[in-house]
């Protein structure tokens, strides 16, 4: 993903920025999630999505399932070694 950029704008007493929408669309993250922030060693800036112990991330069961179908052959393979 190319890298993108946001202005950081005022709203009340605290100061914001959007989150453009190819990020959203790639992480999942809408309207509503919690986030968490984090100050790396170097000042970045790590956000994360707030996912709680009893909801299930989608996007890391299909990954997962992805990564076991790649292996499958291998895994098979070894089984019987």
């Amino acid at each position: 993903m190319e890298r993108l950029t946001r202005k950081i704008n005022r709203s009340s007493h605290s100061l914001s920025v959007t989150i453009p929408k190819a990020i959203c669309d790639a992480t999942r993250i809408k309207y509503g999630d919690e986030v968490s922030f984090a100050v790396n060693e170097d000042n970045s800036i790590t956000i994360r999505l707030v996912v709680k112990n009893d909801e299930v991330d989608e996007q890391m069961i299909e990954r997962d399932a992805k990564m076991y179908q790649k292996l499958k052959p291998a895994m098979d393979y070894l089984k019987d070694k």
